[in-house]
């Protein structure tokens, strides 16, 4: 199904936004028949990069863009406004990233154009998973 993609979802920056994005990630993931426990990954990815964007970013509007990947994958990128914060000293340590990392196939943090951005990649089976587990 690629249907209606890609999803572009956008709200105030703010911690209440990040329930609406978990859902529609979830939605989503789910009509790509991606198995149960790849969405719930994908939900919380998702939380910690749009956790990560928000502290990172300034007042204004949080953006999610889902894009269809091979087979049933999916890649998320999440977008704020302005630069008021920073990423953590070093981010391949923090944390959120470290549970993004884990639960997502691939993923990037960067400030494009001077704006807080997270993307990651969900496959259908888990790095390193098998494919017929959930079969």
């Amino acid at each position: 199904m690629t249907e209606g993609l890609p999803v572009v979802v956008s709200g105030p920056a703010e911690a209440e936004t990040l329930r609406v994005f978990r859902s529609v990630a979830a939605s989503v993931a789910a009509g790509r028949n991606l198995p149960y426990d790849r969405i719930e990954e994908l939900r919380i990815a998702v939380d910690e990069a749009a956790t990560m964007v928000l502290r990172a970013g300034g007042p204004g509007t949080l953006t999610m863009t889902i894009e269809p990947e091979d087979g049933a994958g999916l890649r998320v990128r999440l977008e704020g406004e302005g630069t008021t914060g920073t990423w953590p000293g070093d981010l391949s340590r923090s944390w959120p990233w470290q549970v993004i990392s884990a639960l997502t196939s691939r993923a990037s943090a960067a400030h494009a154009d001077g704006r807080p951005a997270v993307s990651c990649s969900m496959d259908a089976v888990a790095p390193g998973g098998d494919p017929d587990a959930d079969a």
